[in-house]
């Protein structure tokens, strides 16, 4: 019987041992914050990657790619993409954003769609996607995101690319207002961006 009690004692002891436990992680996890996006940081360890990657043509190809994958297939996007990411193997840092961040830049996207769509009323989809890492520092840039938003009546829908330079955002709609209802044409960009455009923050 005591036996009995002692082992009931001791599994509380592991219970209550896991349970502070937990919670020193969540104060933990909730007092360390990520760090900022540092435009000096990202130059500093920009260099680092292209030192590591020694070949300046993977750079110049990788721009490339990115000014005009939309213009090609699917099956060449994935291949191509594919192929930098698996050359581009050092590691990149300080390319991202914080979520706190992103949520900045969502602000902008809504005042940016509010404006090409000429009103208030809009919808921005909650998915937001990004590039990865090693990706935008081939393009030796901050990490780019990929927000969309519809109209009122989400009949037409437009994609917006935003990114940290480094005193603003930079703001581009990749597609203008006439095409906004053209299913199959945005169907399509669409497709092709989420090759690229890969990496998701809720």
């Amino acid at each position: 019987m005591n036996r009995l009690k002692r082992i009931n004692e001791y599994l509380f002891m592991i219970f209550v041992a896991v349970i502070m436990f937990l919670i020193g992680i969540t104060v933990l996890h909730s007092a360390v914050k990520e760090p900022k996006f540092n435009y000096e940081n990202f130059l500093e360890n920009q260099q680092e990657f292209m030192d590591c990657i020694n070949d300046t043509e993977l750079f110049t190809k990788a721009k490339d790619f990115h000014s005009s994958f939309l213009d090609l297939e699917l099956e060449e996007i994935t291949e191509e993409y594919h192929k930098l990411i698996k050359t581009a193997n050092c590691q990149a840092s300080s390319v991202t954003s914080t979520y706190d961040e992103v949520k900045e830049m969502a602000l902008i996207i809504v005042s940016a769609a509010q404006e090409f769509y000429n009103s208030e009323d809009i919808k921005i989809i909650d998915a937001v996607y990004t590039t990865k890492e090693q990706y935008s520092a081939l393009l030796q840039q901050p990490q780019e995101y990929l927000f969309f938003a519809l109209n009122s009546d989400q009949s037409r829908i437009i994609a917006f690319t935003i990114k940290p330079s480094r005193d603003e955002y930079v703001v581009q709609n990749l597609w203008n207002y006439e095409q906004s209802d053209d299913v199959l044409y945005t169907q399509s960009v669409v497709q092709k961006l989420l090759i690229v455009f890969n990496e998701i923050k809720q």
